[in-house]
Parts: C-alpha cells; structure tokens; sequence
C-alpha cells in the first residue's frame, strides 16, 4: 500500500485566539485523514523564520490581517491559499475560502460554505444525563440585551429541569452585575468566567449533554453543537440586520436548536453529527490538491 506524502501546511496568525481556534479545527480535522506537518508564523515575521527544508502545500489563515501575508507566501512558495471567513479581497484571489452561511456568499467552486465559524472541538465520549451547562453571553450589536430577563430565562430553565445538575458560566461580555440576579439554586452553580481555567469549558463539553447558550454567543452554540450537546437558545430579542441571526434562525427552524421558552431541551436530541469542521476537510482533499 503507497505510503502517501504529508500535507505541509503553514499557519499564518493574527494572533487573535478565535481565529486560531478556527484554523486548528480544520487542521485537527486534516489530520484525522492524512499526515500533516504543520507551521506557525505570526505576521509580524519575517519568513526567513521558517525552517529552511520547510515547502507548505497549504499557506492558511483567519482574519482580514493575516490575507496579505498569506497571498504574498502562497503565490512564493507556490502552495494552495485558504481562509477562513469573508476575505476583505475578491474571494478568486484563495484557493479556497471557507465562509460562513450567514454571510450569503456566491456559490462557486473555491468557497465552501459553513453552518457557522469552524471550531476545534472534537466529538465527546462520555455524556452524563445530569449534567448541563449555561453559556451566556452578554450585550453585543446583535441582540437587545437585558440581564435582568436573562436571569428569568435561566430560572425558570433550571426549574423546569430539577434533575439536572446545571454550571454556569458567564462571558467577557456579561455585566458585572448578572450573577448577582441569579437566587441559591439546589441544582445551579454559578462561576464567573475570569475565576476558571482556561480548559474549564471544554471539560465541561465532553462530559454534559445539554447546553443552554445565549443565543447571542453564537460561537458557544454551534461549539456545544460540534461537541455532541442538545442546545437549547436564552433568546434575547434580535437587532434588525444582523447576519449573524440569520444564521442563528437557521439553526432554529431546520430544528438542530430549540427555544428553551417553546420547548423542552431534555427532548432535544444529543446525538446530532455536527463537525463543520470535519466537512470541510472532506471538500479541501475531494479537490485532488495533494498526492
């Protein structure tokens, strides 16, 4: 059996962490099908820090400030141009672009169109029935914020489902005041994200089963989606024009969601295969690129 070559794939980094969360999803889910061998170089360096030996097959990036380098490297070192979200530039310029489905992009045959950003959650293997997160965001241009109805959201969800045991956690987003709103629950305990660590929340993904997520954190939802958890949405009144909902609706009616307020999450389905992230890598190797 052909021993077949490995994909070399350079990563060209804004240093923003949920850009680099989106590309390691895809690179994780490349590697789950072919050898990979993988660098990183931040825009600020030169590429004369990149090992001598090393000729990416792929130059690939996430965020309108990583496009220059990653254009100017691709066309030098010949190798395939991919990025992740809407480009700032003519998307014919990539190899292949990987944007999502609430930006309304052309269909063509270099753009692949995601539910969502990609993310590097991996599928879980151990899902406790008792056990549930609350993910909750917090004012944004999206949604018309309220922490106060937020808070009634969350206990009459908590109430409606006295045998789960439910951890909260807010965001960087959620005013300060919000945990204060939540009354002693038996089955609820509440963090304050600044006082967990940084692996809390994927920890927590591989082990619960259900999600409630405010639906203006939409990255949590579709990475409790990716994770294996039935969601349920906190809904906050939507901002007219943003496409960031319109995403989130999708998720509503084609029933891969629920609003907590119309139905109940424990009959939500939590065996879902969702993996963005995993589709993507499918298309990119479909396409004949590598040996």
């Amino acid at each position: 059996m052909p021993v077949t070559e490995p994909i070399r794939i350079l990563q060209i980094s804004d240093g923003k962490r949920g850009h680099e969360v989106q590309v390691e999803g895809l690179l994780l889910a490349l590697q789950q099908q072919r050898r990979v061998e993988t660098q990183l170089i931040n825009i600020t360096q030169p590429e004369r820090s990149l090992p001598a030996e090393f000729a990416p097959d792929i130059v690939i990036g996430a965020g309108s400030a990583t496009h220059t380098k990653l254009l100017f490297l691709a066309r030098r070192f010949r190798a395939k141009s991919i990025v992740l979200m809407r480009p700032k530039w003519p998307s014919f310029l990539f190899d292949a672009c990987v944007i999502p489905a609430h930006d309304q992009p052309k269909v063509r045959d270099n753009i692949f169109i995601s539910q969502g950003s990609l993310n590097n959650i991996r599928e879980k293997t151990f899902a406790d029935p008792r056990h549930g997160l609350i993910l909750i965001g917090g004012p944004s241009k999206h949604v018309q914020w309220s922490s106060r109805a937020m808070a009634e959201k969350i206990i009459s969800a908590v109430d409606a489902h006295p045998d789960i045991h439910w951890q909260l956690t807010t965001s960087r987003r959620t005013p300060s005041e919000f945990l204060g709103m939540l009354p002693v629950k038996p089955n609820l305990v509440a963090h304050a994200v600044d006082a967990l660590p940084g692996d809390w929340l994927r920890s927590q993904l591989r082990q619960a089963r259900y999600a409630l997520v405010s639906n203006d954190s939409v990255n949590m939802v579709y990475e409790a989606l990716t994770a294996g958890l039935a969601v349920g949405l906190l809904c906050s009144p939507e901002l007219a024009g943003s496409r960031v909902m319109r995403g989130v609706q999708q998720l509503l009616t084609s029933g891969k969601v629920i609003d907590v307020e119309q139905s109940t999450i424990t009959a939500q389905s939590a065996d879902q295969q969702f993996n963005e992230a995993d589709r993507c890598a499918q298309w990119l190797l479909t396409k004949g690129w590598f040996k």
